[in-house]
């Protein structure tokens, strides 16, 4: 993997764990963060410029890691956390929400998760398409029975 798609991966990792938590990341924030110009990361994330070192250590700074941390990559429990926002999205709804509007809400979800996050999130789904089945039809998937 190289520098511009670490760089990638730690920007749609942190944008991800900011929704989480009801804020914000995007490449305004990082910008005014870093002390980078907004329009360089969008040119630095779409390959029109090279990530070079000095760029680097101040995008590093303006996301709260270390250069070390950076080239380790982002934790790998996005998936995981992902798949158990879903969970409570599902948990939670409310009275008189629509199919539709419960899936525009996790399909909001899913467009914003970083390419790694989108296993785990399968996984949950496949769970939840087996448990309606095994509840509509009366019997149990997978042979169990």
């Amino acid at each position: 993997m190289d520098n511009t798609e670490l760089l990638t991966t730690w920007f749609e990792h942190l944008k991800f764990k900011a929704r989480q938590s009801g804020d914000e990341f995007n490449q305004v924030t990082l910008a005014e963060k870093s002390g980078v110009a907004q329009q360089y990361i969008s040119k630095i994330l779409t390959r029109k410029r090279n990530l070079g070192d000095k760029v680097l250590t101040k995008l590093c700074a303006g996301m709260g890691i270390t250069k070390a941390e950076f080239f380790s990559g982002p934790p790998k429990s996005v998936g995981k956390q992902a798949a158990g926002m879903m969970r409570e999205e599902v948990r939670v709804i409310r009275p008189g929400t629509t199919a539709k509007e419960l899936r525009g809400s996790l399909v909001n979800m899913i467009i914003e998760l970083p390419e790694e996050a989108l296993r785990e999130v399968y996984i949950f789904a496949s769970g939840i398409y087996d448990n309606n089945r095994e509840r509509k039809s009366g019997e149990k998937i997978n042979g169990a029975g």
